[in-house]
Order: C-alpha cells, then structure tokens, then sequence
C-alpha cells in the first residue's frame, strides 16, 4: 500500500544491516580458507618462519627490565601526583624509614634493663651494619640537622648508652617524663615509640608492652632511582642479616622489623616461587589437551599435539613479551597473570579449531582441502574472540594506572600474536600430525615407526580401542551425550522454565552480593606469606596508627609582613582544629613564635635571621628555603592517628586540603597516602569507563559477526555474567581496586569465547531449532567444555601459591569461568532455542561454498536436494543434501 511505501527504505536498509554478519564471515572464508590451503601445502617452510620471527621477537627478552616501583599503582592525572611532583622539585625525594619493633617474649614489659641492653645491642648492630664496598647505614641515612642521622627510639633517654641504662633506677620516668628527640633533632611523640603503656594505681605510666626504633633512609620506593638500588644493596647484604644475627643473641627479645626495599624484594620472591607453579600448571595442562584430544594409543595419541598447543601459546607469549621490552614496556607484578589469562584464551581456541580439523577430515581426502574447510568454518569466530579479548585488554590501557597499562599491552599482543601462530605454526603442526599418524609413526617418538601399526594391528597402550565407522565417528563419548540426550533435554518446557528460574534465582543473589562490594588495595596482598613484612605488619598492630601529612607554603612570604605572618599561623590553628592531628604540633612557626614573644620589641625578621643560626632553630633549616630575606617554600609536619578506613582516610585528605581554603597564601598538604586515596575516589568511575567501553566494543563485534538475534542474547548474556562476577568476588572478600578491575574487564573476553561459538555455530546451522541446537553442541559445545576445564585446572593450581593476589586470581578465574560455562552451555542454549524461527533455510552465501567444497572433494556435485520433514514441535524443517 502507499502507506507501506514509506516504509521501505527502512526496512530495506534494516534487512542490509541483519546481513552485515554474513557479509563479514564471507569476507574473511575468503581470505582464511587460501591461508589454510598455503599452510597445509608448505607446513615445513611455514614452521620455519614461524620460528624465525619468534626469535626476531623474543631476542627483546634481552632488555628484560622490571619495574618494582608502587608509583606503577598509582593515578598519574589526580592531584595527589601533581603535588607528590610539586614536593619532589622542591624538597627532593620522599625519605621512608625502616622500623624495628621489640617485644618481651614472656610477654611482660619492655621497661627492663637486661632487655633494654638486648634492645641496644640490636641498635648498633644496625648503625655498624655494612656491605662489602664500604657501603654503611651511615651512607644510606636521611641527614637533618648538624649533619646527623634520622633515628630515634626511647633508648635517646639514656643516649645510646648501657652504662645509663644500668645505672638508671626509674626508667620508665626517664622516658615518660622528658620530651625525646631523634639524632637530628625533632622530637619524638610517645606514641609512635612504646605501646601498651602501663599505669599504676595513681595514672602514672610504669611501663609498656612494646617499643619501636626507626632508622630514616634517604630514598623510598615511589619511584625507583639509582639510590634505592645502592639501598636495597644495603638492606639485602647488611641491614637484614646483621639483625637478624643480633636478634640470635637477644633470646628474651620478640623483634620485628621492616625495609623500604623489602616490599619489593619480598614480592620478586613470591613471584619466583610462583613460577614453579606455573610450571606444574603447564604441564597438567599438557596431560590434560593429550587427554581429551585423542584416546590411549602409541600411534593414533595426542599428547604429543597436546604439547604443541602449549607450545604455540609459548610461543606467542614468548613474541609478546619480546615486543613489549622493544617498546620499553617493563615486567610488573601483573605480568605473569598474562601467562594464565593467555594460556586459557588460546588453548580454548584451539580446542575448537582441532576439532573442526578432524570434522574436516571426515568429508574432506586432501590437506589443503582439510586445512581450509577448518579454517573457514571456525577461523572467523575464532578471530571474532580473539578480538574481543583484545578490546578488553585495550580498554585497560586507556585506564589512569601504569601497571594496568603495561599488562594490557603485553597482553594484548600476546592475543593477537596466539591468533597468528594458531593459523600458522598450530596449522602446520596439525599437517605434521596428521602425516605422522598415516605413516604410523609413534606419538611420542616420531623419528620411529610402529611395525604393528603398519601391519594394522591395534596400538592401543590400555587395552583394544575400537574406530568408530557411523557417520558420527568424529563425535566423542562427550559431544554424542549432547547431542543426542543433553540437547533435546534441556528444551523441553518443564526442564528450560527450570532452568531460567535456576539461573534468575542465581544472577538475583550475587548481583546482590555486587552491591555489598568493598573498595581497597593491600600492598600485603603481593607478597608471600612467610614474608618478614607481614610479621612487621602484625607486630605494627599494636602501635597507634600514626600518619604523618607535611603542610607545605609554596607563596613567597615576607615575615615582617603582618597579614602574611598572621595567614602562617591561621594554617597552624587550622590543622590543630583537626580531630585526627596528634597534639602538640611541632613546627617551625610555632617554635619561632615562642622566640618571638620573649622580645617582640625587635623586628621580626632579625629575630627570625636570629632564631634559625640558634640551636633551637637549626633543627627546623630542612623545613625552610630561606632566600634574601624572604621565606620561598616552608613546610612542616603533622602527626595524624585513629584513621584507620579507607572512606576515613578520603574524608582526612579533604580535610587537610581545606586548611588552605580563603587564605592569602597558597600551599598544598602531602602525604604518600594520598596518591593511594586517589585511587578510592576514581576506581568507582574507573570501573564504570572500563566496563562500559570495552562492552560497548564488544556489542559492536558481536553485531558485526553474529545474527543481530543471537549478538544480543551473547550482549545481554555477558552483561548479567560481569555483573555477577562482582558479587561472585564479594561473597569471597575480593575487594573492588585496580586488580579486580582488570579481572571484570577479562571477563568479558572470556564469557564471549564461551558463548559466541555456541551461538555461531547455531547461527550457521540450518534445518529445525532441534537440529541446529544438537550441531552447535555437538561440534564446539564439547570443544569450548574442554577449553574451560583447561583454564580451571590451570589456575586452580594457584590455590598453592603464597601470595594472596594469585590466589584471588584464581578464585577470580573460577568465579567468570565457572559462571561463563554455565551461562554459555546451559542458558544459552536455551535461549536460542525459544527465540529462534521454528525452521531455517539455507542462505545462498552458505549453499554455494558448501557445493563448492564438495565438487572439490569429490570431484563432482549433484543439483541441491530439498526435503521437507517435520521437527519433534511439529516445525517445518528444510534439509540439504550434498552427494
């Protein structure tokens, strides 16, 4: 009708867009099926370039170089870094300190002169330790005033002295009772040198359960430099084995201790303990493709094929990690997640790619033929996966976070480089096997022939096997069970409507759990659990949680000008206001404050020029830039305790910052713990952006491979399985920070493997729902199964490893694989039975390479036949018959 006519253009165009995919696979059928012919044609000469630019690669493992630095967790476009800049340029490097914590063994009070002494043994054990190049704690120690070394504990009462100590009758008066002060001269607050005060019947302090001594070293591991390897040189060669000698000699003494460079040490450690893990999970991986590939057989096995698909993940693994050094891209803590994420991805693809070769096998008689109906019927999806693992590596590296960074490139290559090795060094690999078992050469040791084999007897090594002649020979045990019982099972109305109330019943509890989800980052969780650092930790505990903020003046101020000296002390009051400042502040204003009341009469710049050359005043010169007689940048530092949660900490660094709001002159507070804070500020809108651009990338691959019907059952699909993955990691303490986010952001790769073959497959299939259900199942159903159990039992072995991050890693791996499979094998295939036409007929852009292929093999082709039958739901099912 005329009405109908303004519609066409529409419609029409629709109809164009609803065969975008099947322009799509015919584009790249085109393109992989000559790639699988050449492969199987020349295998030999393709191995060898293969290998040839595996070694261009990988020869950049050479500029192996790791980054150990935490600013590679770090935000780089917050405030936090541009003031942690603003610091560094004017005050140099932030220092850190290495902390001992002493305890009674007998659990009683540290107040007591014989463990006093142990205490001071274990001192200048430290102060003496030193490397073989002269290197000493005096040499790595952060100078302050008179030139002297940062440290301090309640042992400056006696100043360092056992003969004080012996001689002292009241010790605990002589440390609670006078102000402490570091060798350099800045006090000390009790509560961050002795824990568990003691108070007798009157409140006066007695004793305390624990003490501490800090050793300030000049250098940190924000960002690694020259001085924290001469540092970690120290700490791993004198500091660590001179007091744990000296801690061998104090028997009564409980003594814990830390290093700056010991959270990097300690986290190599757990990564090279972690590395003989991954290679027992490689080779279980092996056993376990040689298992399901083939059956127990000296000729007619697989274990040697098994081992060529880890080896062509190697090898890709291997390229990526060369080009990665190329690009100046370190190792991170990350980097060896790369290893098992991969290794599940490309083992799973070629599951399904081995699988069509052997149904290749069954219909086709020459290699190339074999090789290129295999590539043609799974090459595409197999790149429609791979693609949309590489997007959501990718969208990790747009994220604001180094480490992320570096691991999505790494992987990312990686990805792409399996792909390409798959198709190429895989295929010929393929070609070989297939030459070997038709010349009855041994599994294992290809150089020899088997003589029974020859003779056509049985080479089976656990008893006689039987070949299977039907039709469906190339079927195992497995994918007859689906597609024979489990397929036209889970279609019946009572079992489907089950189903679906099954997995509502699931998505409503974890998505519930998703909202229960708690952010934060522990460094702890990288390092392995018998490390020295978690012992410190724990021992830490019991000491006040002491922070310290450093409130910096970065305008020029004039201290004879009244409104800018009256602006100084504004931002005193206004941090002492703050309920979380531990009381009194020491600081350079306020000290010369009190100078200046004793004789204000003088102007306030000579008593000031007077007050800094003064004794009381040379301990506060590392504070001050003083230049013609104006004070460029000062700074001074605040204490800050009792906040001990994340929300807490965010609220305190607001807090800090709004001490400068509406004064004359400018600054900036700094803590190292802000550049972490930032990070809870953004991971909720990090975690959205992610998400929501590698979906969106994903959504539109899906569309461009797959019926607009199915890519939205895969999308939807996909959705509700990250949204759960959330609750998932909830419901076992998973915390949501930049770890876990790239976790959520994989698993959208992983749950699009396990679902788009499915769905592709059904796709392409033809004849009645029931039909096209049992072909998907039966031909990638199996093959993606195998694959996902061969990432469980991969990453089920990092249950073992000591450091917390892998094992969160592996229960985050179980938690999308798992629920992956479950979604991708069961509710999907209910899906798109009941939203599928009852029958579907066969399109021209798959009818006329199907008679194509079989003229090729056969050598001639008979006109198409169509039959008509009926389906068990009583559908019209159109067949096609190819002699």
């Amino acid at each position: 009708s005329p009405f109908l006519s303004l519609f066409r253009p529409a419609m029409g165009a629709l109809a164009k867009l609803t065969n975008v995919h099947r322009h799509v696979r015919t584009f790249f059928k085109r393109i992989l099926g000559p790639v699988g012919e050449s492969v199987a044609l020349h295998p030999r000469r393709t191995l060898i370039c293969c290998v040839l630019v595996f070694l261009a690669c990988a020869a950049g493992l050479a500029l192996f170089e790791q980054d150990v630095s935490w600013i590679q967790y770090i935000p780089t476009k917050t405030k936090a870094f541009r003031d942690f800049d603003r610091y560094e340029a004017t005050w140099g490097l932030l220092n850190a300190t290495n902390p001992v914590i002493v305890n009674a063994k007998d659990g009683g009070g540290i107040l007591r002169a014989a463990l006093l002494l142990d205490a001071l043994s274990i001192h200048t054990a430290i102060l003496a330790s030193t490397i073989e190049d002269g290197v000493g704690y005096q040499d790595v120690c952060n100078r302050g005033a008179n030139d002297a070394c940062g440290y301090g504990s309640i042992l400056a009462a006696w100043d360092y002295n056992a003969s004080k100590i012996l001689q002292d009758t009241d010790l605990a008066g002589s440390v609670f009772n006078q102000t402490l002060y570091t060798a350099d001269k800045v006090p000390m607050p009790l509560s961050g040198l002795v824990a568990g005060v003691q108070y007798n019947d009157q409140g006066d302090p007695i004793d305390a359960l624990g003490m501490q001594m800090i050793y300030s070293v000049q250098g940190n591991t924000i960002r690694y430099s020259p001085r924290e390897e001469t540092i970690e040189k120290w700490e791993k060669n004198a500091f660590i084995p001179d007091i744990n000698a000296a801690i061998a000699k104090a028997p009564a003494l409980v003594v814990n201790y830390n290093a700056i460079t010991g959270i990097a040490s300690e986290t190599n450690r757990a990564i090279e303990s972690d590395m003989i893990i991954m290679a027992f999970a490689i080779m279980a991986m092996i056993g376990f493709t040689a298992l399901v590939l083939g059956r127990f057989d000296w000729v007619h096995g697989k274990v040697l094929l098994g081992f060529s698909i880890v080896a062509t993940v190697g090898v890709g693994l291997g390229t990526a990690f060369g080009l990665s050094f190329y690009f100046q891209v370190p190792f991170t803590t990350m980097s060896p997640m790369a290893v098992f994420i991969v290794l599940g991805i490309g083992v799973d693809d070629m599951f399904i790619l081995t699988d069509a070769f052997e149904r290749a096998r069954a219909t086709r008689f020459t290699e190339p033929d074999i090789l290129s109906s295999a590539y043609k019927e799974v090459g595409a999806s197999i790149l429609f996966t791979t693609l949309t693992d590489c997007v959501a590596f990718l969208a990790g590296i747009a994220m604001d976070l180094p480490i992320v960074q570096y691991f999505s490139i790494t992987a990312a290559l990686a990805v792409v480089a399996v792909y390409v090795f798959q198709l190429t060094f895989y295929g010929s690999l393929l070609i070989l096997n297939k030459r070997r078992v038709e010349h009855h050469r041994f599994d294992l040791i290809p150089c020899l022939t088997s003589k029974a084999a020859a003779a056509g007897e049985s080479t089976a090594c656990c008893g006689p096997v039987a070949i299977n002649d039907d039709e469906e020979g190339h079927l195992n045990v497995v994918a007859k069970f689906m597609k024979h019982s489990y397929a036209p099972t889970i279609v019946k109305p009572a079992v489907s409507v089950g189903i679906v109330i099954f997995f509502l019943a699931l998505g409503s509890v974890l998505i519930w759990s998703a909202t229960t989800a708690e952010q934060g980052l522990n460094f702890e969780d990288f390092l392995p659990s018998d490390s020295f650092v978690l012992s410190y930790l724990e021992a830490a505990d019991q000491f006040d949680s002491l922070g310290g903020v450093e409130f910096t003046v970065t305008s020029n101020v004039d201290i004879n000008d009244d409104n800018a000296w009256q602006a100084l002390l504004e931002i005193q009051t206004r941090v002492e206001a703050l309920n979380f400042t531990v009381k009194p502040i020491s600081s350079w204003i306020k000290a010369f404050e009190s100078h200046y009341a004793v004789d204000p009469s003088t102007s306030r710049l000579d008593s000031f020029t007077q007050w800094l050359s003064s004794s009381s005043g040379q301990g506060y010169q590392t504070s001050l830039i003083f230049l013609d007689d104006i004070i460029t940048n000062s700074r001074f530092q605040c204490l800050t305790a009792g906040i001990s949660s994340s929300d807490a900490q965010v609220s305190a660094m607001d807090a800090e910052r709004a001490v400068y709001h509406g004064l004359a002159i400018k600054g900036f507070p700094f803590d190292w713990t802000h550049l972490w804070l930032e990070r809870y500020r953004v991971i909720t809108e990090l975690t959205i952006q992610t998400i929501a651009s590698a979906f969106g990338a994903i959504l539109v691959l899906t569309f461009l491979f797959l019926h607009p019907r199915e890519a939205v059952t895969v999308a939807l699909l996909v959705a509700t399985v990250n949204a759960e993955l959330i609750g998932w990691m909830a419901l076992f303490g998973i915390n949501l920070n930049i770890v876990s986010l790239v976790y959520i952001v994989l698993s959208l790769g992983f749950v699009v493997d396990y679902s788009a073959h499915v769905a592709e497959s059904f796709s392409q299939s033809h004849g009645t729902r029931l039909h096209r259900l049992q072909q998907a199942l039966s031909n990638v159903g199996w093959s993606v199964l195998k694959g996902g159990l061969s990432t469980l039992l991969a990453v089920i072995l990092l249950a073992f490893s000591k450091s917390k991050s892998f094992q969160e890693l592996m229960l985050s791996f179980l938690g999308f694989v798992s629920l992956g499979l479950l979604h991708g094998l069961v509710l999907l295939p209910v899906t798109l039975y009941w939203t599928a036409p009852a029958v579907t007929d066969v399109h021209k852009h798959d009818v006329e390479p199907a008679i194509e292929l079989a003229g090729a093999g056969l050598g001639h082709s008979s006109a198409t036949q169509l039959t008509a039958s009926s389906g068990p739901h009583g559908e019209k099912a159109v067949l096609v018959a190819t002699c």
